[in-house]
């Protein structure tokens, strides 16, 4: 089977690997939120990894990984349990639905299953889940949609972004 290779995108001075981890950035962008493109390596025990974002203003500083649906986080899952550092793990587009972040509290992961609660995250730099606003397909409840206007927004920035027009100075 044939490897389809990711289409290298220019954003604001940067040259992303993939046309998602774009987006992923225009999706900060539109909140306001501080990112760092490949910020940092880590030699793991038998690989290297280079998590995709460093969000430095977020609990304390928190990885990103961007991964197309269905795509494989094992390398961000051995960072994450080597290194203790907490991982937003972003499978496919920015979208109105629950991800996966990791985060370690005495020796042991902590997987849960987030939305993130943009209005109150922005203003208080830390990530928030409200449990109840998710269907059973993982998207966002119409109502949790309605009362997180700058997420929508920000989905639909990222998802609409025409990369051909970027300047890349």
């Amino acid at each position: 089977m044939k490897k389809i290779k990711p289409l290298i995108t220019k954003y604001k001075s940067f040259k992303f690997r993939s046309r998602l981890e774009a987006r992923w950035a225009v999706f900060f962008d539109s909140l306001g939120i501080k990112w760092e493109y490949e910020a940092e390596g880590y030699a793991l025990e038998d690989c290297w990894y280079l998590p995709d974002f460093w969000l430095p203003e977020y609990d304390g500083g928190i990885h990103v990984e961007v991964k197309h649906t269905g795509g494989d986080f094992s390398k961000a899952m051995k960072f994450t349990e080597i290194t203790r550092n907490s991982i937003w793990l972003c499978e496919g587009p920015p979208a109105p639905r629950v991800y996966d972040y990791v985060w370690w509290d005495e020796g042991a992961p902590n997987i849960c299953k987030v939305i993130p609660f943009w209005d109150v995250a922005v203003r208080f730099k830390r990530f928030f889940y409200d449990p109840g606003y998710e269907e059973q397909d993982g998207t966002m409840s119409q109502d949790y949609q309605d009362i997180n206007p700058e997420y929508m927004q920000a989905v639909e920035d990222a998802n609409c972004f025409d990369f051909n027009l970027t300047q890349t100075t």
